[in-house]
This record gives structure tokens, C-alpha cells and sequence, in this order.
């Protein structure tokens, strides 16, 4: 009896050793398990502390509302954010503030706002101000030059190169004394506001920045493309000194940017004696070739003025030559990482150019198609004119880069069309 005794606890003891063994391998898989659900539950956290910080920073104030609003339009604006609770602790904090500052958020969350407040602006910078933000209650924002993060070498954080930058901080005060901080990289927003204020009117430059209707992404859409430039200026400029070219220049191109801006579109480029403008983009415009038109009428009535204010002083100045066409362009922010500028490409603006090339001083020439575009466009314009506009067709043209031959119209303003010795007849 003995024996069978130790012979069963001799079967029994393997077989309690693989059921041991192989219950410490099932707890360490859920060990294993657990560790890699803490770990994604870590990162989880922190995406989505940035993704407050994004979400808090558009619905602060008005100023910030429409910065978030672009974000999306103009490229390299990044928001760094910080959350200051009444003890003036880091209650929480995303990574692109913590770059900035030059230490990991591990490092930073949950320590004393000391820890953070070594920025560029001046030791103390965050502290005196966030002391003013809850001592009046309302939120203040400070744009400020040449801010630079801390050196990779230093923090062991991979550091963003900001250069010479313009930065605007936004102090926001909050429920129990607690003070949220975003950090803005806005160079290129002032950028744009500054470089479309020489070309577009405030008007625009304004709804632009508010987001209305407006996009700077490059994408395909209907514009009018405007191209003009003096006739024969090239001769005139060898006969006559260089400061009276500049100043005739300087007239010319005031009175074009004028023109243009007045009817709602952009100047996109100066070409020597001549300019390229697009209406239609940024801010959308239904009667996109209506404008541009009505541009054209100002800018040859105002070339009439400048020519007869020269003739007195002798000089016959050139004429003005314009072209436009209606169709669609991919217009955008284009370029390169170093420059990009606002541009439109595709074959409506190719054709403007060949277009206005063909139109003799004091005309104005359009594609036949582009003509009862804007035809139609007028007659059903909710905006009341001073004027019509009535258009000759001219026969039709071959253009370098074009298969098909187009039919030109000239358009007059406000008046029946005088005889002309190249009309083939009229368009109604």
C-alpha cells in the first residue's frame, strides 16, 4: 500500500509542475499584456493633453479663434500650450511647449512654473504675467520678437529651429485661478498680412484672415486672370532718364493696385512694365469676371489721366494693353520650403498673357467665352453699376501653346464701340 502511495504522488508531481508552470506563463503573458495597455493608455494620455491644448487654444479668444481657424491654410504655425494651476504648478503641459522651454514634459508636469519659466523674453516673463492676468481677470496677449529654444544638447529634447521669429503669447485666465498659456509661432500669419496688405485692400486682407470664404491651400478653381503692361515701353525707357522711369512706374503700378484692389481682387505680380492679377481667389467671388472687367475700365481711365499729366512735360507715354480670362488655375501657396509665394498656374492664366499681348494700347481683349461669362454674370449681379459694357468680336487668333484658334472680343465701357478697321462684327 506503501508503495502504490509514493508511485501515485511520483505521477501526481510532474503532472502539478506543468500545470505550475505553465499558470506562471499565463500570468506573465497578462503581466506582459497589462504593461503594454499601461504604456499605450501613457501615450494616449499625452495625445490627448496636446489635443486639449489644440482644442482650448481656438475657443479662448477672438484673437487665437482666428489663428486656429488657419492653421489648417497656412503652413509651419504650431501652438505650444500650459496649464498653470492656482499654485503656480505645471498642471499640464503638450510637447511642442515642452521643446520650447527645453526639457521633457515628464520633467516638467506637476513642477513649479519656475521650472518652465526660463524663456527668451526674460526671466519671470510667465510669472509676473499670469500674476497681471488674474489680477484683472481677462486675457492679454503679447506678441513678441526672437524667441529660441533651448539647445538639444542641453535638454536631451530635440529642439525646434525657430530663428528670428515672431511669437504672441496668449495668457487666458480660467476657472480657480488657473491660467492656461498658448505660445504661437505666427511669422508667416504676419508675413502673409503684411506682404497681401501691399496687393489686396484691408477688406480683403481682413476676411482672408478671418477664414471667410477664403482658402490659401493650393487647389483647382474658376478665377478671371488679368494681365496688362505698357506698349512699347522698352523704347520710351532708353529715351528718357532713369528716376523718370521709376517715377512713371511708381504712378502706373498705384493706380493698377488701386484698380484691382477696388473690385475686390489681388495684385500677384509685378513684370516690369506690366502686372498679373487674379480675381476670384483668395476670397471667393461669384462675379470673379465682372471685377476684373470693371478693373480693366479703371485702370485705362486712369492711364488716360497719367499720360495727359505727362504730355505736358513732353512725354508721350506708352499705352496700356490689357488681356483677360476666365477658367480654372490651381491657385495657392506655392513653393519651396525657403520661399513660397500666393500664385496661380494652369492654362486660363497662360492664355491671358498671349491674350494681352494681342491687345493694342487702350484695349481691352477677352476669348468670346469669356466675354458671355461675363455677360451673364453681370446681367445676374445683385450689385448695381454705373455702367454696361457692349463688345466687338475681332475674329478668331492662334496663340503660341494653344491647338485651337480663340475668339477675341474687344469690350468698350459705357459707350457704342467706334469703327475699327480690324472689326468682324459685333457681339451683343
Amino acid at each position: 500500500m506503501a508503495a502504490d502511495r509514493d508511485d501515485d504522488v511520483q505521477e501526481r508531481s510532474p503532472r502539478n509542475l506543468r500545470e505550475a508552470t505553465k499558470q506562471i506563463e499565463t500570468a506573465r503573458q497578462q503581466i506582459t499584456a497589462l504593461d503594454e495597455e499601461l504604456a499605450a493608455a501613457k501615450v494616449r494620455i499625452r495625445e490627448l493633453e496636446s489635443e486639449m491644448f489644440a482644442a482650448t487654444a481656438g475657443g479662448f479668444s477672438t484673437a487665437i479663434s482666428r489663428r486656429s481657424n488657419r492653421t489648417g491654410s497656412i503652413r509651419g504655425i504650431r501652438q505650444a500650450g500650459l496649464r498653470i494651476d492656482s499654485n503656480n504648478r505645471i498642471a499640464s503641459i503638450n510637447d511642442v511647449a515642452a521643446v520650447m522651454i527645453g526639457k521633457k514634459v515628464e520633467e516638467l508636469k506637476g513642477r513649479d512654473l519656475r521650472n518652465a519659466d526660463t524663456f527668451a523674453f526674460g526671466s519671470g516673463f510667465l510669472r509676473h504675467t499670469i500674476e497681471d492676468v488674474r489680477a484683472k481677470g481677462e486675457a492679454r496677449e503679447i506678441i513678441q520678437d526672437g524667441f529660441r529654444a533651448t539647445s538639444p544638447s542641453q535638454s536631451g529634447v530635440r529642439s525646434i529651429p525657430t530663428g528670428l521669429a515672431k511669437w504672441s503669447i496668449l495668457f487666458t485666465p480660467i476657472e480657480k485661478g488657473m491660467v492656461d498659456i498658448v505660445i504661437e509661432d505666427v511669422t508667416q500669419l504676419i508675413t502673409l498680412q503684411e506682404t497681401l496688405g501691399r496687393f489686396v485692400s484691408p477688406s480683403v486682407v481682413e476676411m482672408l484672415l478671418e477664414g471667410e470664404d477664403a482658402d490659401v491651400r493650393p487647389a483647382k478653381r474658376h478665377i478671371s486672370v488679368l494681365f496688362c503692361d505698357l506698349r512699347g515701353f522698352t523704347p520710351f525707357s532708353a529715351l528718357v532718364e532713369e528716376r523718370d522711369v521709376s517715377d512713371l512706374l511708381d504712378e502706373f503700378f498705384s493706380y493698377a493696385t488701386a484698380a484691382v484692389t477696388a473690385e475686390g481682387g489681388i495684385v500677384n505680380k509685378f513684370l516690369g512694365d506690366g502686372l498679373l492679377a487674379l480675381f476670384g481667389a483668395p476670397i471667393q467671388d461669384r462675379e470673379h469676371g465682372v471685377h476684373a472687367l470693371y478693373s480693366a475700365f479703371a485702370m485705362l481711365e486712369q492711364h488716360q489721366r497719367l499720360r495727359e499729366k505727362w504730355s505736358r512735360w513732353e512725354f508721350h507715354i506708352p499705352d496700356l494693353g490689357v488681356g483677360i480670362v476666365a477658367g480654372k488655375a490651381v491657385v495657392g501657396v506655392l513653393g519651396s520650403s525657403r520661399h513660397q509665394d500666393y500664385t496661380a498656374i494652369g492654362r486660363c492664366v497662360n492664355l491671358a498673357k498671349r491674350v494681352c499681348d494681342g491687345a493694342a494700347g487702350g484695349e481691352i481683349h477677352l476669348p468670346l467665352s469669356t466675354y458671355e461669362y461675363i455677360k451673364q454674370a453681370a446681367e445676374q449681379s445683385s450689385t448695381t453699376r454705373p455702367f454696361s459694357f457692349r463688345g466687338v468680336e475681332l475674329g478668331e487668333r492662334s496663340f503660341k501653346g494653344f491647338s485651337e484658334p480663340v475668339m477675341i472680343v474687344r469690350v468698350f465701357p459705357d459707350q457704342e464701340p467706334p469703327d475699327d478697321p480690324h472689326t468682324d462684327g459685333q457681339s451683343e
